[in-house]
């Protein structure tokens, strides 16, 4: 994302001189301008699919430093020759540069991010694209009085500088094994899929206008510029540019948030489109003579670059992710190509066209077409929506029997029909032992079958399963929680329109009383840059990143600034008990011979272990295991049988040992040994245990006591969450209220609620908020996401934590390791003390330029120093956090 932001700022710190230089050094019509910048896309359009499928084939870094290395010599082209070929020549250049890198670069930040974070990708990645926009242009303007041919130099060197950065920095990710067929006739094989992807091709050729509208910053805005300013067309157009960048700027994550939480992708697109043709109204004909009608003109063309940036802003996360989901995640950069290609195409006439239509003299003509053109472009995105193609895939209905083998998860709430097996459901309801499952039992999406297998008869609605309600919830919960930003994005929308009514002051109160075109505009732009908000909103980012990435080489996934933001201000900590204070797996803890058997605790265990030693059952691994960790020899068992729901027996040495639940071995016990046996089960099972039963012969010999073992770190978690809340953390399970009490008394909890739905915690949770605590819930399964959504932070166990509870968790423990919860907490305080430091210093810089700039005069050079001198002085302050220091003094 930084790639690109440098990237962008060393093309469009040319775009003031070119649009000057093509508007009066050449003294180009508008058809010629539309051709010089159709050639450019014209260069691309034929390679893009080339670039994303050599991406896919030889990887993506190859080509990302390609397309920097042509950058560099195309803007090096350009510093030495200043001429319609040059300029010809180097937008062909940077065409083919855009081809290599843009698919590349797209299909890397898709894989990076994963299927559930890829629009929040996307839209980070739109901020960087934009900042890239707003500052290049400014630094244009600053760098004015310049030779054309030293900045192209300036651009050159920045490229040059880049590429060497990327080789270093760029992580090497090997290209899918192709095989050893020949590379023509797998690149023929690839074309052939995305030209039979039907969806693909509609949606590309839906979605072809989007970019027509867009570009228009490039050609229809300046020209329309050139007509109004003349001489100024350069200053103009590097103004437009800025305010559409900023634009974009305040609105990308704010929309990207909105749109995912109340629209469907497709809508999203379809909506930033009408705005984006909507732009285009506001510069239909209207009065253009003297100064209301100069006015009129300016405030046209800032509204519509703002309206084009935020449809922009709308629809792109959603569009790059479609693109993706379409590919169905495989030959994702040669997806990208075609789509590239088609949009190419579509650029290269728009720009001809609307080349074309000015030159027609008819004002209304260009500006009607485009907004047309958006208007055209949501409705075809809306017909291929309610067509079914871009819909999910259907699931089925009720009244299905399905099959769940052993090993799967089942698909469906319902009944057994036919089977008998042991289903795991801790995600569900925090059990922390398999449940028995026979014919009549009811069974629960989601939840894991063990070693039989089970025909199911679906009873409820895809939409009405518990995991369905359980998803309702934390989308309730998540929206009820009250709106959370970081401190400066409470402000920063209103800041920059307000910078930016400002800045028309600025520029339009001295026109009016008679102050000369130029030195207004120059005043206006130096206003412009001295107040833009950079070091503001630099000033929290850099110190929660930094927190974000110390805490991540530490094992703890902070998923954004505002999440790192929160965990300082925690006050309360709810804990889950299985898979978060305990390791979730089971362990025997207890071996409990009977009297008069003969047998010893090792005797016991080596028949218990022989027995279970052919199961696959949960259980069954933890007797075994136990029998390895004391080193024991175990014999051979034949004649092998397990029964779901009762246990295993098998011949060991020949006697037949039954391991299993002692309410059905029992039963079929042949002596008094059952009355002896159903004690020490009642005993282990009162302290929290689960009692397995031993039989020799029929004959009770033994139990196994079996529970979840605790964590290493938990009591040393507990009593440090203790230290920084200032209060107790409370136990959250759906275990049974014997096992928590125990397990909470070893760890020093004494607010225990066991036996919990997640509803009821999800009351516990607002029950603590009621009060006036910030809740963090810190738990794994599924019946913990609806608590860790409706909590003030959630975090989740990353080893074991279900789909959902890792999507609906703010942060996530990589590994498994507890201790880590209060680390975070801590470097979050201290990261919120650095941001405090930052917005202080900020604030000062931007009070004394912007006073320098309205008492007296401040020369734009000095501005554009002190502007970006406290951007670098904050940024290098909030670096401090990533200092392995900085994670020992949160951790101590």
């Amino acid at each position: 994302m930084a790639n690109q932001f440098a990237i962008n700022l060393g093309f469009y710190m040319l775009m003031p001189y070119l649009a000057d230089h093509l508007a009066h050094g050449l003294g180009l019509a508008a058809w010629t301008v539309g051709l010089v910048l159709g050639v450019r896309n014209l260069s691309q359009q034929g390679m893009f699919l080339i670039g994303g499928t050599l991406a896919d084939r030889y990887g993506y870094k190859p080509m990302i430093l390609t397309g920097c290395v042509m950058r560099t010599v195309a803007f090096g082209l350009l510093a030495v020759a200043s001429s319609l070929p040059a300029l010809i020549g180097a937008s062909a250049l940077t065409g083919l540069a855009g081809a290599l890198f843009n698919p590349a670069v797209r299909a890397y930040l898709a894989a990076d991010a994963g299927e559930e974070r890829r629009v929040e990708a996307f839209a980070a990645f739109n901020v960087f694209y934009q900042a890239g926009i707003l500052v290049g242009p400014l630094a244009g303007l600053a760098l004015l009085a310049w030779d054309f041919s030293a900045v192209c130099s300036v651009a050159a060197l920045i490229f040059g500088a880049l590429a060497v950065l990327q080789a270093r920095a760029l992580p090497t990710r090997p290209p899918a094994d192709r095989g050893a067929e020949p590379a023509w006739r797998a690149v023929a094989a690839d074309w052939r899929t995305v030209v039979a992807n039907r969806p693909f091709l509609l949606f590309a050729a839906a979605m072809t206008g989007s970019y027509v509208l867009a570009f228009q910053v490039y050609l229809a805005l300046p020209l329309r510029a050139r007509d109004l300013f003349g001489e100024q067309t350069g200053l103009v157009t590097g103004a437009v540019f800025a305010v559409s960048a900023l634009a974009a700027l305040s609105g990308q994550l704010k929309l990207t948030a909105w749109a995912k939480r109340a629209l469907a992708g497709p809508k999203a697109i379809a909506y930033g489109l009408i705005v984006m043709g909507a732009a285009f109204v506001p510069l239909l004909p209207g009065p253009y003579s003297g100064a209301l009608g100069l006015t009129a003109s300016v405030l046209a063309l800032v509204l519509c670059a703002a309206l084009l940036a935020w449809g922009g802003a709308l629809l792109y996360p959603f569009e790059m992710d479609t693109v993706v989901r379409l590919s169905g995640d495989r030959l994702v950069a040669t997806y990208y190509g075609a789509y590239n290609t088609a949009s190419g195409i579509a650029i290269s006439l728009g720009n001809l066209a609307v080349g074309a239509l000015f030159d027609t003299g008819i004002r209304w003509l260009p500006w009607a077409a485009l907004a047309a053109t958006g208007f055209a472009c949501a409705g075809l995105v809306t017909r291929l929506h309610r067509g079914g193609y871009l819909a999910p895939r259907p699931v089925p209905a009720v009244g299905d029997t399905i099959l769940v083998r052993p090993g799967e998860r089942v698909g469906a709430d319902g009944r057994v029909l036919d089977g008998a097996s042991d289903v795991d459901q801790a995600t569900i309801t925090g059990e922390s032992l398999p449940v028995a499952k026979e014919v009549g039992d009811e069974v629960f999406a989601g939840t894991l079958n063990g070693t039989g297998a089970l025909r199911v008869r679906i009873e409820r609605d895809a939409s009405d399963t518990v995991i369905a309600r359980i998803v309702r919830m934390v989308e309730e919960a998540a929206e009820t929680k009250a709106p959370t930003q970081l401190f400066i994005e409470k402000v920063e929308q209103r800041y920059s329109l307000g910078m930016v009514a400002a800045t028309l002051a600025v520029f339009l109160i001295p026109l009016a009383f008679g102050t000369g075109l130029a030195d207004s505009l120059l005043r206006a732009m130096t206003f412009m840059i001295v107040a833009s908000p950079c070091a503001v909103v630099l000033a929290t980012m850099p110190p929660l990143l930094s927190a974000i990435a110390n805490a991540g080489r530490h094992g703890v996934l902070v998923k954004s600034a505002v999440v790192m933001e929160r965990l300082g201000q925690v006050d309360a900590v709810a804990l889950d008990k299985t898979g978060t204070l305990t390791e979730g797996t089971p362990r025997v803890t207890d071996v409990r011979p009977l009297a008069g058997t003969g047998l010893d605790e090792k005797g016991l265990l080596i028949l218990a272990a022989a027995a279970e030693h052919p199961s696959e059952h949960p259980l069954a691994r933890a007797v075994v295991g136990a029998a390895r960790e004391r080193g024991l020899s175990l014999p051979v068992a034949e004649d092998f049988d397990s029964v779901p729901g009762v246990g295993v027996t098998a011949s060991v040495d020949g006697r037949e040992v039954a391991v299993g639940a002692p309410a059905r071995l029992l039963d079929r016990a042949s002596d008094a040994g059952p009355a002896r046996a159903a004690v020490v089960a009642g005993e282990l099972e009162d302290g929290g245990r689960t009692a397995v039963l031993v039989t020799v012969d029929g004959a009770p010999v033994g139990l196994l006591g079996i529970s979840d073992r605790l964590r290493a770190d938990a009591s040393a978690t507990v009593a440090s969450l203790t230290s920084l809340t200032e209060a107790a953390p409370v136990l959250l399970t759906g275990d049974n209220p014997r096992a928590a009490a125990r397990l909470a008394a070893e760890v020093g909890i004494d607010d225990v609620r066991a036996g919990l739905l997640p509803q009821h915690k999800v009351d516990a949770v607002k029950e603590l908020e009621h009060a006036g605590r910030k809740v963090m819930v810190v738990g794994d399964g599924v019946n913990d996401a609806p608590a860790l959504a409706a909590a003030h932070t959630g975090v989740a166990m990353g080893r074991a934590g279900s789909d959902l509870t890792l999507e609906t968790a703010d942060a996530v423990i990589v590994r498994d390791e507890l201790r880590t919860v209060p680390a975070v907490i801590a470097l979050s305080r201290r990261a919120r003390k650095l941001v405090v430091q930052n917005l202080v210093i900020a604030g000062v810089f931007i009070a004394c330029l912007v006073a320098w700039d309205l008492i007296g005069t401040l020369p734009l050079p000095l501005g554009v120093a002190g502007h970006e001198g406290s951007t670098v002085i904050v940024g290098l302050n909030g670096l401090r956090l990533l200092r392995e220091v900085a994670w020992k003094r949160a951790a101590a």
